[in-house]
């Protein structure tokens, strides 16, 4: 099955929102928290050219912040791999 992963940080009131989008919606995801690990999130930020949170990949697909619209979008596009469209 597809899912999503979603960098995010512990005190990110954004972070909180787009998991709960997520769980609402039913999509998957892997939560990877970069608030101690400031590795993973420059490698992030060198694929997206951003260190902010949350960053969501869908399908090697970047969204960086809580936006949930372009997450619809995203997968509205993919269709029946994600169970939607």
């Amino acid at each position: 099955m597809n899912q999503a992963v979603v960098y995010t940080k512990m005190t990110c009131h954004y972070c909180m929102q787009l998991k709960q989008f997520l769980s609402m919606q039913q999509i998957p995801y892997h939560e990877v928290d970069v608030t101690n690990r400031p590795d993973i999130l420059q490698q992030v930020a060198g694929m997206t050219g951003s260190m902010s949170v949350p960053q969501t990949f869908l399908n090697g697909q970047a969204i960086v912040g809580f936006r949930p619209e372009e997450i619809t979008k995203v997968l509205e596009a993919r269709g029946p791999i994600w169970g939607w469209g």
